[in-house]
């Protein structure tokens, strides 16, 4: 699948550029999951690296699974059936899709905590309809707290694949030297199911 709004590698339709060569302002290092706005998100993501800086530069993933099993007992209870509404950045008609917070993932048959970026999640309701969109940057921060568990740095030619049903990951900005370009496909997704 691709996402639209971006660039596509030139003989790749589906690929899309990934760069922060010739960018006015700098990329922003922000944990999220691919293309969530939509009712079928991407299952998998991956990049390849075709340049990559003399410094800095790493990608950064979350845990999902262990910051849901972390929660509290009576947070992941009052999450039990509630919605996150994913809104679109930087695409024309401002897509938005409702998605189950605690999200089963088919494969492993374990419960995630489903987010992407704040500006992202737009609403968060519970199974009984009440708006709990305070509870967002809570969630968030506390999957920032205890669920980042790996971070690679790239080499040129790497390939990484990643589950987006049980992960977050953010390109770390910080202190980039150099150019980097990546390459990223992805794999549509299943419609998301409720923990």
């Amino acid at each position: 699948m691709f996402t639209e709004g971006e660039t596509p590698v030139e003989g790749h339709p589906l690929l899309n550029i990934v760069t922060n060569v010739n960018r006015k302002t700098k990329p922003k290092s922000v944990f999220h999951s691919d293309t969530s706005y939509i009712s079928r998100p991407p299952s998998f993501s991956a990049l390849f690296a075709v340049d990559v800086p003399k410094k800095g530069g790493a990608t950064i993933f979350t845990d999902q699974y262990r910051v849901f099993d972390t929660l509290r007992y009576d947070i992941r209870s009052l999450l039990a059936g509630a919605m996150v509404l994913h809104g679109a950045t930087g695409v024309p008609d401002k897509r938005s899709q409702w998605h189950p917070i605690i999200r089963r993932n088919p494969i492993t048959k374990r419960n995630a905590l489903y987010l992407t970026s704040l500006p992202r999640c737009l609403k968060l309701k519970l199974s009984d309809g009440t708006d709990r969109s305070d509870l967002i940057e809570y969630l968030y921060h506390f999957t920032l707290s205890v669920g980042q568990v790996k971070r690679h740095q790239w080499c040129a030619g790497d390939v990484i694949l990643w589950d987006n049903r049980c992960t977050l990951h953010a390109a770390d900005h910080s202190d980039v030297v150099g150019s980097r370009t990546l390459y990223r496909g992805m794999v549509r997704g299943e419609k998301p199911i409720p923990g």
